[in-house]
């Protein structure tokens, strides 16, 4: 039998695999893993959450009491959303003195809850608003927030985030990316149903304070005409389209044999 010899072609030690399809197996690999532990300690942190007594709350929000405590000498505004919100404690299960509202000025359109029921009202949207039945739905709405504990879950939903992300900074920084976006992505879901829930917590409040919920289809109103975005686009939102959460109300309050 004669040799003869063969010419290599060049694919001798290249690897057998693509470099890309590898690096996007590990990527979808590690997205996996990182969101299912997420999706554990999050729902370990929804468990956890109820239990937590009023004197642990207290101590885990007193930095930022203390932090955003007002001022001796406070604006007309912030005095004003005060004596209402006050006033639409007496109509809930919270102690007197649970809320403190800080009148933001700021062009900002919104308002915020944060941990040692702190309610922030940015001055951009109190100015947009019409009459008190709307300011009141804002503050309902944050006291929604407070009601179903959110801030403590957001506190403890963001340190595991952190946590999390803080693996991969010094890692890839496409794999990180991809992690970020996963993750983030799942925040979203979870923001978009706290809204809803808060939606309908002011609304049910606003009916027994003036027997009317119009503020809040108002106020929902005003943001439907400023979101130019497609209801498919609010998929990345941490906020529901405003459309939606209006017929969540709507929906909510006939059920509830109101109009």
């Amino acid at each position: 039998m004669k040799f003869v010899p063969k010419h290599a072609d060049g694919s001798v030690n290249a690897p057998k695999s693509s470099p890309v399809l590898e690096f996007l197996y590990l990527s979808i690999g590690l997205l996996a893993v990182i969101g299912a532990v997420y999706f554990i300690l999050g729902a370990a942190v929804d468990l956890i959450v109820p239990h937590i007594s009023a004197e642990t709350e207290r101590k885990i929000s007193s930095a930022f009491a203390v932090k955003y405590a007002p001022s001796a000498k406070r604006p007309a505004e912030e005095l004003r959303l005060q004596k209402l919100t006050d006033d639409l404690g007496k109509l809930t299960g919270f102690p007197a003195g649970a809320f403190t509202v800080r009148f933001i000025n700021d062009k900002t359109e919104n308002a915020a809850a944060l941990p040692g029921g702190i309610i922030f009202f940015y001055k951009g949207l109190y100015d947009k608003l019409n009459d008190e039945n709307e300011i009141v739905f804002v503050l309902a709405h944050e006291m929604g927030h407070f009601n179903n504990r959110d801030h403590l879950r957001r506190l403890g939903r963001s340190l595991i985030f952190i946590l999390l992300m803080a693996g991969f900074n010094s890692s890839s920084n496409d794999i990180s990316g991809l992690v970020n976006m996963g993750l983030g992505s799942a925040e979203t879901g979870f923001s978009r149903h706290q809204e809803i829930k808060a939606d309908l917590f002011a609304a049910d409040l606003l009916m027994k304070k003036y027997g009317s919920a119009a503020g809040a289809k108002k106020v929902l109103s005003l943001f439907k005409t400023r979101e130019n975005g497609s209801e498919f686009m609010y998929f990345l939102s941490t906020h529901p389209h405003s459309g939606k959460r209006i017929e969540a109300i709507e929906k909510h309050l006939k059920q509830a044999g109101e109009r």
